[in-house]
């Protein structure tokens, strides 16, 4: 498998070089979003706004960078919609990850962390504080990227 970029409303893939998989913590909230009423919501104004930074960041591995450019034009809608997911991304954000980024029209969230020790440690944090708190519904999922492998196999 390969990481893929993903243009036009998703359906257009091409694969995606990179030397460097990322560490990724996703936070699935309790509420649930639907799709279709996000789109449905959705009011673009100004100019939309060019993935071409996030995309060369991924590729060479640039963590920080990467997390500096990311963006979704659904997230407002989504976060009107479900204040839930608007607050759950506040308090990522406030964490000092890399970045933070409604996952598509939600209501998952994702953090782009700098390594693997930096997401686990997030994953325990969050999952004590979920054990206090009555957001217990909440679930969360370390994971990695994708690394598309050299033609040598390694």
């Amino acid at each position: 498998n390969s990481a893929a970029w993903c243009t036009g409303r998703g359906e257009i893939l091409e694969p995606v070089p990179t030397a460097h998989a990322f560490d990724v913590v996703v936070v699935k909230p309790h509420e649930g979003l639907s799709t279709a009423e996000v789109y449905r919501q959705l009011r673009l104004t100004g100019e939309s706004v060019s993935g071409q930074q996030a995309r060369r960041a991924f590729e060479k591995g640039e963590v920080q960078l990467l997390g500096q450019s990311l963006h979704n034009r659904l997230q407002d809608t989504a976060f009107a919609l479900a204040p839930v997911v608007a607050n759950w991304y506040e308090r990522l954000s406030k964490l000092g990850q890399a970045g933070v980024l409604l996952s598509g029209s939600g209501s998952s969230l994702f953090v782009l962390c700098r390594q693997s020790s930096e997401a686990r440690q997030l994953v325990e944090v969050l999952s004590s504080g979920l054990a206090s708190e009555t957001l217990s519904a909440t679930r969360l999922y370390q994971t990695r990227t994708c690394l598309e492998h050299s033609a040598t196999g390694r």
